[in-house]
């Protein structure tokens, strides 16, 4: 094996390694029910500021979601470019 095959095999390693890691987080971050829900913020008395919060925490929630999508999908066409040779 070449030096070029070992350090594009290392470089498989790491990103199957990483694949694995945010799969793992997301399916964690899915698996929880979000304690963002108005009666878990405010209990029975609500006003504007817990509402403002209890939608703060849905939204950073899938903005953290949505980047750990997006950081599979590039992962995953980082690998088929190295299986096809593309890279």
């Amino acid at each position: 094996m070449n030096a070029d095959a070992i350090a594009i095999d290392a470089i498989r390693t790491v990103l199957r390694a990483r694949l694995h890691e945010v799969r793992g987080r997301l399916s964690a971050a899915l698996a929880t029910t979000p304690d963002s829900s108005m009666e878990a913020i405010a209990g029975e008395v609500r006003d504007l500021g817990d509402e403002s919060v209890a939608a703060e925490r849905t939204e950073v929630r899938h903005a953290l979601i949505g980047r750990d999508v997006g950081e599979i999908g590039e992962l995953e066409a980082a690998l088929l470019r190295l299986d096809s040779g593309g890279y």
